[in-house]
């Protein structure tokens, strides 16, 4: 392999572990629960290595690590999310905002698989809860009922696979190899989702509106998820896209141990 793509695949590896946690400043001996061993190239466990750090990054990196500028991954924030569901005797306008999505740091990493001539990661895991919650506000009716309401909300994922698809771009510029994450797709899919909203209604409630909405929620939850799920998952590409490259411009410099 050449001196240059030696590099690459040193960045891409690198890149592949969020880096690693290299964030013990210069001078200090790491930390046993800071310190992720580097994975080699050429290894044999190559993927699981790229799998046990990732795992660890996540429970590490939980609530963030201000001191090298890398925000918390657990919870993700995303501004806002619009639903509209059903038609007919059922037709109900949600937004939601404020919103926070929270289990990412209890993830387990089932799988890794990197293709370093195709600068692309495969990453598998596997949670038994994610939780959202946040603000909505509604409008609609339900059984021809007209609901206007607001207030707090939550919903439980159960069961939760889900996958990263990393692609990264590099470039070589003197000698030095930079890399950035270019596209961090992210699915999640749940076995199962229930909701809860709060029941503040504007008017009465008399004839069990809130009752009938949270009925309607959740004998249609996986329907409803299913449809604003790819708002939702292009939100959180984002942000992950951001984490991993707040990683990347904090340790620059970290990707030469690999020849």
């Amino acid at each position: 392999m050449s001196t240059t793509a030696s590099r690459v695949a040193a960045a891409l590896t690198c890149a592949a572990c969020l880096l690693q946690v290299w964030a013990v400043p210069a001078g200090t001996t790491p930390q046993p629960e800071n310190a992720v061993a580097p994975c080699q190239l050429n290894s044999t466990d190559l993927n699981q290595c790229i799998a046990r750090n990732i795992e660890h990054f996540l429970q590490t990196a939980k609530h963030g690590l201000s001191e090298v500028g890398i925000d918390a991954l657990d919870p993700l924030a995303v501004k806002e999310l619009e639903l509209i569901k059903g038609k007919g005797k059922v037709a109900v306008t949600f937004e939601f905002h404020d919103v926070r999505f929270k289990g990412f740091s209890n993830s387990e990493v089932n799988s890794a698989r990197m293709n370093v001539n195709d600068k692309k990661l495969e990453v598998s895991l596997r949670a038994p809860v994610y939780e959202i919650d946040g603000q909505y506000t509604c409008s609609g009716g339900v059984y021809e009922l007209p609901i206007s309401s607001n207030g707090h909300f939550a919903v439980t994922l159960t069961d939760v696979t889900s996958a990263w698809m990393l692609y990264f771009l590099t470039k070589t510029t003197n000698n030095e190899t930079q890399v950035a994450v270019n596209r961090f797709i992210v699915d999640v899919s749940p076995s199962n989702v229930v909701y809860r909203f709060d029941k503040k209604f504007d008017g009465e409630n008399s004839l069990g509106i809130g009752e009938a909405m949270d009925e309607f929620m959740n004998e249609n939850a996986l329907e409803i998820y299913n449809d604003i799920k790819p708002q939702l998952m292009s939100m959180l590409s984002e942000l992950f896209l951001e984490r991993a490259n707040q990683v990347l411009i904090n340790f620059p410099g970290a990707l030469p141990f690999i020849e």
